[in-house]
């Protein structure tokens, strides 16, 4: 057991389920403890959590709203800019080294190409449509 008491409530692996890890002593020596396979599991695993968490909020504009939508729809944005960022270092590994902030650039830069290459619908009629203006009339009133 280590220093303080940990509560984890887990359905993957048996609850009495345990193994030894490392720990490092005070001196610097390293001891085996037994450690629960939940445990273990949680500290391997973590460091995604909080990666991915670190990357939603590294360049992330507060967004304050009165409409709850409106939040809704930028944590979801967050996400999944932050997923595919994720993803892409995946995919491409070492071959390019590029900063979430590049990539981000990289993504606004990708969506506004897209934005000014769509043609817009035509006009149906070949000539603009004139528009009549009136001579505003304001009434005398003597009384």
């Amino acid at each position: 057991m280590d220093r303080r008491p940990v509560t984890i409530l887990c359905n993957l692996v048996h609850p009495t389920e345990t193994h030894h890890v490392q720990r490092k002593e005070k001196d610097g020596s390293n001891k085996m403890v037994p450690c629960l396979r939940a445990i273990s599991d949680y500290n391997k695993n973590m460091g995604y959590a909080d990666h991915f968490n670190h990357l939603k909020s590294v360049y992330k504009v507060d967004q304050k709203s009165k409409k709850w939508w409106h939040r809704i729809f930028f944590h979801l944005t967050y996400v999944a800019i932050a997923i595919s960022f994720i993803l892409y270092k995946m995919c491409h590994g070492d071959l390019k080294k590029i900063s979430p902030k590049v990539f981000r650039k990289d993504i606004v830069t990708e969506l506004v190409n897209l934005g000014q290459s769509l043609e817009l619908p035509k006009l149906l009629t070949k000539s603009p449509v004139s528009i009549k203006r009136r001579k505003l009339f304001v009434p005398n009133q003597r009384g």
